[in-house]
């Protein structure tokens, strides 16, 4: 006769499906003891301490979580405390994978309480977490302690997928040091750094990063990496400005990884190109990003009532009134002069599309720096280009305008994206035939809805550019 017990396998099937329901997970650890292990193990994957820490969607955290800080407040280290529940803990400490640790919340009673031991504690927490792949470790909401440097840590003990930081630039090498490896590595150092802290300290790059991030400060936080981190292995950079002749430490840097296969900015320079040549390297992945300002009008009548209110004004301060004919002569001067804006980005070869659309145009725009940066960046052993539109809108004047907001400013848009230079963008395309994709990630923060403004978008481009290079891109929010 069966016993009807369900085969663990599809029992950790169906508890997996209830992954992001803590509740529910809760509530079957207490089923069996079967079902209590694959549980225990979905519950605790993802392990935030202090407790105050924990995401939720009210802003203050909830009072038994605070009572919770205050019981562990009385210990004599909060961390301390955490490394005694691992300890007795088997399941909880096979249970984490990602793990996320912390000085208290702004909003705790105990934010300013034992912030520095987190500096030696986390380094006793690794060798307990043998299924540790990410770790996140927020420190700068707490001064480092002096003698940061002197803090004795296993040097290069330890391997991880991801690794995040935050903290001010004296800590970062500190808690660096127990690592060997680390897949991915995100870096911030909020404040920026002082004078002394941008050296590069003293070291033989005995980490292998694969992939680094660095959130703010490129320069000076890359110069603190380079002591460090062994830089021939580095093959994906994530920095937030262009690499320019402007900023030739940066490039120098970047010129230090001979292995880089991806290199991805979100804010071009435009006065000046990346590097002065783009020297050995040979990237797979270039990532490149910059602002469009689209030039929208005001309605008509909301000009109407500008125009009254300001003789209003007039009138009552004893102002005397402007002639009609004066300020007709300098409503077409002032048209005139928006006209002559709205045309400046277009090209010579503009068809009858472009032409047909009104009341729109550029304002400020980073696409032929975009371009020019691809130019150089971009070899015949690319395949995937990314560009990142930072897109917004802004007013002009116009008489002749539709009184249609939402009309008015998707005209705009489809005005400033068919000025741009589709010619150029499809000449890197076609001449470059292992590239495989183009991604245009668009951050639209305008008065539309970001999916209409991707719409837009997405309808300009498929009007000048040709098929085959239609089918290698694609658009998305960004």
């Amino acid at each position: 006769m069966s016993s009807g017990r369900l085969p663990q396998e599809l029992s950790d099937i169906i508890l997996e499906d209830l992954r992001e329901d803590k509740e529910a997970l809760q509530r079957c650890s207490l089923v069996s003891k079967a079902w209590s292990t694959t549980s225990s193990s979905l519950l605790f994957e993802r392990f935030r301490w202090p407790p105050c820490r924990i995401e939720r969607t009210v802003t203050w955290v909830p009072d038994a979580v605070n009572r919770f800080c205050d019981d562990i407040s009385g210990c004599e280290d909060a961390l301390a405390f955490l490394v005694d529940i691992l300890e007795t803990s088997l399941r909880l400490r096979s249970s984490i994978r990602d793990l996320h640790l912390a000085t208290h919340a702004n909003h705790c009673a105990h934010k300013n309480s034992n912030g520095t031991s987190l500096f030696c504690t986390y380094t006793q927490i690794l060798p307990l977490l043998p299924r540790l792949r990410s770790l996140s470790v927020l420190t700068w909401g707490a001064p480092a302690p002096n003698g940061i440097a002197e803090v004795p840590l296993p040097l290069h003990a330890h391997s991880i997928e991801e690794l995040g930081i935050s903290c001010a630039f004296e800590s970062l090498p500190t808690l660096l040091s127990p690592f060997r490896h680390i897949s991915a590595l995100s870096v911030t150092c909020p404040g920026g750094p002082n004078t002394d802290e941008t050296r590069a300290p003293q070291g033989n790059g005995l980490i292998e990063i694969h992939s680094i991030r660095v959130l703010c400060w490129d320069v000076p936080t890359l110069s603190v990496l380079r002591g460090i981190v062994n830089f021939q292995s580095v093959r994906s950079l994530k920095v937030s400005y262009a690499p320019s002749v402007t900023e030739p430490a940066l490039g120098s840097l970047i010129q230090a990884m001979p292995a880089l296969e991806s290199l991805r900015y979100r804010y071009v320079d435009s006065s000046a190109a990346p590097f002065d040549t783009p020297g050995c390297l040979r990237l797979r992945s270039v990532g490149v990003g910059g602002h469009l300002l689209a030039l929208a009008v005001v309605p008509r009548e909301e000009q109407e009532d500008d125009v009254e209110e300001e003789a209003d004004g007039d009138a009552e301060a004893g102002t005397p009134a402007v002639e009609d004919g004066d300020d007709e002569d300098e409503d077409e001067v002032g048209n005139e002069e928006r006209r002559n804006l709205g045309d400046a980005g277009a090209t010579k070869d503009e068809d009858e599309d472009v032409n047909a659309i009104q009341g729109g145009g550029l304002g400020r725009c980073e696409w032929e720096s975009i371009l020019r940066d691809l130019h150089i960046l971009v070899t015949d052993v690319t395949e995937e280009i990314t560009i990142t539109l930072n897109i917004d809108e802004t007013y002009t004047s116009d008489d002749a305008s539709d009184p249609d907001d939402v009309e008015d400013i998707a005209r705009a848009l489809r005005k400033a994206f068919s000025l741009l230079d589709w010619d150029g963008l499809q000449s890197i395309v076609r001449q470059n035939p292992n590239l495989r994709s183009l991604r245009i990630s668009v951050d639209y923060g305008g008065f539309l809805e970001p999916e209409e403004c991707v719409d837009i978008f997405r309808k300009v481009f498929t009007k000048p550019l040709s098929e085959a290079v239609i089918a290698k891109i694609t658009v998305d929010r960004a």
